[in-house]
């Protein structure tokens, strides 16, 4: 991966997330418990992952690693990122989906006040200008670039990242070294992503619902205890049935 890629995000940002804690700003405990604060290092060795889009030797290799159906990670992905199943949208950048609730939560939670931010970076505390951007996948992540200025790892953690749209505060379960590896294998390629899923899952002990085909289960753990009303389980059930019927399965 090329060393401007390593964050794949805007100079300035880049500048802020390797500064990680500003001076100033405590280390506090969020909500939910936080990982061990990250480490400022992050290895430049470049990665072995292609940016070849996935195929289906991919998907069968994450499915067997889970011991899951292939259908299943398919069906995951067409939730989360859409029949496309895309989690890069251009060159070194991936799908983000920021949230401001979340980003203001843990800005407070590292005891950040965003009052003096908000007339600087409006776009921030506002809804996806796709307009301006010119697709809701730039807009976002012009919003996640000017987050990124005020406090790297709150941006990071106030956002959902690639093709599984896992939170950045899931670094670690996702098998990564640092925050910083967590952002740099999500903007190297899908591959990577798929393989921070894999981790994902397996580390939550969530494989288990996946294989048995608990989507309930599977969609509390996943999306959230509000995944009901949005009627998160069923989108999985239907999606996998869709690709368990063209693989010829029950």
């Amino acid at each position: 991966m090329k060393k401007s890629a390593i964050l794949a995000l805007s100079v300035a940002a880049a500048t802020a997330f390797t500064a990680l804690a500003r001076p100033g700003c405590a280390s506090a405990e969020d909500d939910a418990p936080m990982p061990d604060t990250p480490s400022d290092s992050i290895s430049q060795a470049p990665t072995e992952a292609s940016d070849a889009p996935l195929n289906e030797a991919d998907y069968a290799r994450a499915a067997d690693s889970l011991g899951v159906d292939v259908a299943a990670i398919h069906a995951v992905i067409d939730v989360e990122a859409g029949v496309r199943h895309k989690g890069i949208w251009a060159d070194g950048k991936p799908l983000v989906a920021f949230s401001a609730r979340l980003f203001r939560s843990k800005a407070q939670a590292r005891r950040i006040s965003l009052k003096k931010h908000m007339s600087k970076y409006p776009e921030v505390f506002s809804a996806p200008n796709k307009k301006k951007y010119g697709s809701y996948e730039a807009a976002q992540y012009a919003r996640l670039q000017q987050a990124m200025e005020i406090d790297s790892v709150a941006a990071v953690y106030g956002a959902y990242w690639g093709m599984f749209q896992i939170a950045g505060e899931h670094w670690k379960l996702c098998g990564c070294e640092s925050i910083h590896d967590f952002v740099s294998r999500m903007s190297a390629s899908e591959r990577e992503q798929l393989d921070m899923f894999v981790a994902f899952v397996r580390n939550t002990g969530m494989d288990v619902h996946l294989r048995n085909r608990h989507w309930a289960k599977f969609a509390r753990r996943y999306n959230g205890p509000s995944y009901a009303r949005r009627g998160y389980h069923t989108k999985l059930a239907k999606a996998y049935r869709k690709y368990a019927a063209a693989a010829g399965k029950p």
